[in-house]
């Protein structure tokens, strides 16, 4: 999922998987501000067919975050 999700950002920001780090800060290094976290956010939950919660999309901070909110409700789908 975490391939898919990068991948993902890859194409929307025009840059290299390879230059998209865990650590990267939505806001402050890959430049989404909230409409363009919220449409990502969004298009990610049609995507893999999960919702994120609003506590875990507050959450949601960088890629890592990212990842992690949907591995979880993907595995909670799963179970």
């Amino acid at each position: 999922m975490k391939t898919h999700i990068l991948q993902y950002l890859s194409y929307i920001l025009g840059r290299p998987a390879q230059q998209i780090y865990s650590s990267d800060s939505l806001e402050n290094d890959l430049q989404l501000d909230s409409i363009d976290r919220m449409d990502l956010i969004f298009k990610l939950e049609n995507m893999f067919g999960v919702e994120l919660s609003a506590d875990e999309i507050e959450k949601v901070n960088t890629v890592d975050d990212l990842c992690f909110a949907f591995e979880h409700s993907h595995s909670l789908l799963t179970h």
